[in-house]
């Protein structure tokens, strides 16, 4: 697995090879979900799990978990719907030429109410993987697992990464990218401990590249705009608290 930061910079795979449009909406500048695919575990009772804002001119998705209209008391009244899990997902476009792999490509951030100051903090956490027909996850290296396995969010978090895909996924089909937000629960007892989070989806890309090409490395653009994010979860705490 080839995983890199923005604090390191994305290494950038170039190619003359390369299909465009892989990602239908990566970026989300249609300002909705178009392409995606938004499932809820506990059925959609008109709670705000999904959302796409704008952030300073720039949309990202927005997927929460776990929001309560009194932060921390588990018997007000829910505003989102998903108990355990929320998932965006998308069916993947792998056909390529003879030899070519694939870079995915996606930006990342976190932002909780709470954080771990907070006694009976319990994280929501976040996973990114492909998953087959069969429901199964794998990693890049195309091994069982994920990319990213359960990152917790604690306050505010902004990243950017890119997965070289291994040469096994290139023309496979029924493959689907699936970024999934779990529900912070108490091991013990199994309840959540109230405070909801946030996790913001942006630039989802997913590049052909030709076999043996070089990486050329470059600057990474920052992923968000921090106070653009700040304004967004606060706006979304006043919208679903009406």
């Amino acid at each position: 697995m080839n995983l890199r930061t923005a604090a390191f910079g994305i290494s950038c795979l170039v190619s003359l090879n390369i299909h465009a449009g892989v990602i239908n909406n990566g970026d989300f500048e249609t300002g909705d979900f178009s392409g995606w695919n938004t499932d809820i575990d506990f059925g959609d009772f008109g709670g705000n799990d999904f959302s796409v804002l704008n952030a300073e001119g720039n949309n990202i998705a927005a997927i929460q978990i776990d929001a309560f209209s009194t932060p921390g008391d588990f018997s007000s009244t829910p505003l989102t719907d998903g108990f355990f899990v929320n998932t965006l997902s998308q069916g993947l476009d792998l056909s390529g030429a003879l030899g070519s792999t694939f870079e995915l490509s996606f930006d990342l951030a976190g932002l909780s109410e709470a954080t771990s100051a907070v006694d009976g903090f319990f994280a929501e956490s976040y996973l990114v993987g492909l998953s087959n027909a069969a429901g199964e996850f794998f990693g890049a290296d195309g091994s069982f697992g994920s990319f990213l396995t359960e990152g917790e969010i604690d306050g505010l978090f902004e990243e950017s990464f890119s997965f070289d895909l291994a040469e096994s996924f290139t023309n496979a089909s029924d493959w689907t990218l699936e970024i999934q937000l779990f529900s912070g629960a108490d091991p013990l007892t199994g309840f959540t401990d109230s405070f909801f989070s946030t996790l913001f989806v942006d630039n989802v890309a997913l590049t052909e590249v030709a076999l043996d090409t070089p990486p050329t490395n470059v600057s990474a653009p920052s992923a968000f705009a921090l106070l653009g994010l700040g304004l967004a979860g606060l706006a979304f705490r006043r919208n679903t608290s009406k």
